[in-house]
């Protein structure tokens, strides 16, 4: 029989490394939330033991998923290699997705992404492209430089679709000098961040 550390170990090497950056993180997280359960053995968890796990994480919907979804992997791969004769994970219950998990900024948190910004914090500039465009943070790291006009305060993007990839997006008088400073550092995209 195998420990839940040992069958991650596995799915990392066979499948999980060769994902995005991102899915990796969310993965590891989601592997750090089980550690009450890691040292035992598969075939000795009972879905109850699952299902606590899976409640006592304090967060929202998204990293309770993330843990059911590692746990399937887990559970597939020990079942082809019969560690285990059922995939308990599939019965774990998640909570309903409440849609107001949304982050809203308040005007106090705007305040202080500006005064930031003033200070030379370059992250907060970016939040603020974002909240004053309404662009997800996936459209805003796919913003090409060239596909910006400052004199017309407009820039082109988006990801979803071919015709939303050329949406225009208004660049409010507030937010130019923002999105300025950026496109003067030369670099292809507006957002540099990595994922």
């Amino acid at each position: 029989t195998k420990k839940i550390y040992e069958l991650y170990d596995i799915i990392y090497e066979r499948e999980l490394k060769e994902l995005s950056k991102d899915k990796q993180s969310h993965y590891r997280t989601a592997f750090n939330r089980i550690s009450d359960i890691a040292s035992m053995n598969i075939s000795e968890l009972a879905l109850e033991d699952l299902q606590a796990v899976v409640d006592s994480i304090d967060s929202g919907f998204y990293p309770k998923r993330d843990v059911k979804n590692l746990l399937n992997k887990i559970y597939e791969y020990a079942m082809i290699s019969d560690y285990c004769t059922k995939n308990l994970a599939q019965y774990i219950k998640l909570p309903k997705n409440e849609k107001g998990e949304k982050v809203i900024f308040t005007a106090s948190d705007i305040d202080k992404l500006w005064n930031s910004w003033d200070s030379g914090i370059e992250i907060a500039g970016y939040l603020l492209i974002m909240i004053h465009s309404g662009i997800r943070t996936g459209e805003l790291r796919n913003i090409m430089t060239d596909n910006i006009d400052i004199d017309e305060q407009v820039m082109y993007g988006g990801i979803k679709t071919e015709k939303g990839k050329r949406r225009p997006i208004i660049i409010i008088d507030k937010t130019k000098p923002v999105v300025s400073y950026f496109m003067q550092k030369g670099t292809p995209k507006l957002c540099e961040l990595s994922e």
